[in-house]
């Protein structure tokens, strides 16, 4: 049992992640389960504690230039059960492929479903949403610069507020030695 400090359970002094990988010939698949609590904080200024729950990717190598892959996660916090700490459960799921084309281009597609469902308190009911995320990317590198243009389509699925957004982005970089700059731009609208 957790020690108890001011009526809730003290946050967990202990934290980790297990992961575990296997890499043969065409695939790639990694496992992961992590577990973080309140107190977990890997850097100063960035929180990233008080979530556990497990995920893992797979890469398939399906010809020359052609790689599938995927990856699916299920997190949630509060993982000390803390009274007046709203509860958030979040699970995700994507497919997608990366080809190298004919005159060094590159494209990458992927379509992502993403659903949250959260709780304010105990007593109140669940709010779920579900968002769904399509993205295509085409990619050229041209000496020292890098070309891309990106379609995205996002649909989110909240209760009583649904809405769809689509959006055109082109970025460029140029890298000298060791040094990069770039910059970009995005058009969104609403469907």
């Amino acid at each position: 049992a957790l020690p108890i400090v001011n009526g809730q359970p003290a946050p967990a002094r202990v934290s980790g992640v297990g992961s575990a990988e296997y890499e043969a010939g065409r695939w790639f698949v990694r496992g992961q389960y992590q577990r973080e609590g309140a107190a977990f904080m890997p850097l100063a200024g960035y929180f990233l504690g008080d979530r556990q729950g497990p995920s893992g990717e797979v890469r398939f190598q399906a010809a020359r230039g052609v790689t599938l892959f995927g990856s699916a996660a299920r997190m949630s916090n509060n993982v000390e059960n803390v009274e007046d700490v709203p509860s958030l459960r979040s699970t995700s799921a994507t497919a997608g492929m990366c080809a190298q084309l004919p005159g060094r281009f590159f494209a990458i597609g992927n379509y992502s479903v993403i659903g949250l469902r959260s709780r304010l308190t105990k007593e109140e009911a669940p709010s779920n949403t579900e968002n769904r995320l399509a993205m295509l990317s085409l990619m050229k590198p041209l000496g020292r610069h890098s070309l891309r243009f990106s379609w995205r389509e996002m649909s989110l699925r909240t209760p009583g507020n649904p809405s769809r957004m689509r959006s055109l982005e082109l970025e460029e970089n140029a890298t000298f030695r060791r040094f990069t700059v770039g910059g970009g731009t995005r058009m969104d609208s609403r469907l």
